[in-house]
């Protein structure tokens, strides 16, 4: 049980909180491509320690596999996050409301 909540429990907790960005409104897209970026450094921190402590082996073990999901909605919220700063600093607030009203319910349903 230990090594399952270390291996995945911070995964888990990176992911959620990166979906959380998805609350944050066009108009704190800043804030949101920050946590975007903290979390995608996180997660890469995280899985480089956790390298350190598995023996050398040249296949993927479960945990890789979670990180590459975690890496994959990561960029996802980023990939969105970067739609939204483009609309918002180009000055298509409207664009971008639109924008995020539909992606909020669409970006965690598809992460």
């Amino acid at each position: 049980l230990a090594a399952v909540l270390t291996a995945f429990l911070a995964p888990m907790v990176i992911s959620l909180v990166n979906l959380a960005t998805y609350l944050i409104p066009p108009s704190a897209i800043e804030t949101r491509f920050n946590l975007c970026g903290s979390t995608l450094i996180a997660a890469v921190m995280f899985h480089v320690s956790l390298k350190q402590q598995t023996p050398q082996a040249s296949v993927l073990t479960l945990a890789d596999r979670v990180l590459f999901n975690v890496y994959l909605v990561i960029f996802g919220s980023f990939a969105v996050s970067t739609l939204l700063l483009s609309l918002y600093f180009a000055k298509r607030t409207k664009t971008a409301a639109a924008a995020y009203l539909l992606l909020r319910p669409v970006g965690p349903g598809a992460s």
